[in-house]
């Protein structure tokens, strides 16, 4: 899928926008696999296809959802995502880049070790006996 039909694509229900995920993820197949490595291909197949039919008892755990989206987002397919933005009422973020994330952490880190070290200064002081006057 372009991301022009991303862009366009409108899913009736959740189903949907999970389904085209999987699709974009090569299919049902390996999807499953990489969701149940346990599981025989064929079983995990058909559980998956099961749980994206709303015809059907079967339905993913929440987490199984997030390992999906987290894999379409790492894929570049990010309409699923989308709608449940939309059905949330969020508005759509962009996927944060490893680079940028790895950046924020380094820049948080540092920060929190100057908070520390002026922490440990304050202590410090607080913790000292006054100055005693010379004679």
């Amino acid at each position: 899928m372009s991301i022009q039909q991303e862009l366009e694509a409108v899913y009736e229900n959740g189903e949907d926008a999970l389904r085209a995920a999987v699709q974009a993820l090569g299919g049902a197949k390996t999807v499953a696999h990489r969701l149940w490595p346990a599981k025989p291909l064929a079983e995990g197949q058909r559980d998956l296809l099961d749980a994206l039919n709303t015809d059907r008892l079967r339905k993913l755990e929440f987490g199984e959802i997030l390992h999906i989206l987290r894999w379409a987002c790492d894929a570049g397919f990010h309409s699923a995502k989308r709608y449940v933005d939309a059905e949330t009422g969020y508005g759509y973020t962009d996927p944060v880049k490893p680079a940028d994330e790895l950046a924020e952490l380094q820049r948080q880190y540092i920060e929190s070790v100057r908070m520390q070290l002026a922490i440990a200064d304050r202590l410090e002081r607080l913790t000292q006996p006054p100055l005693q006057a010379v004679k």
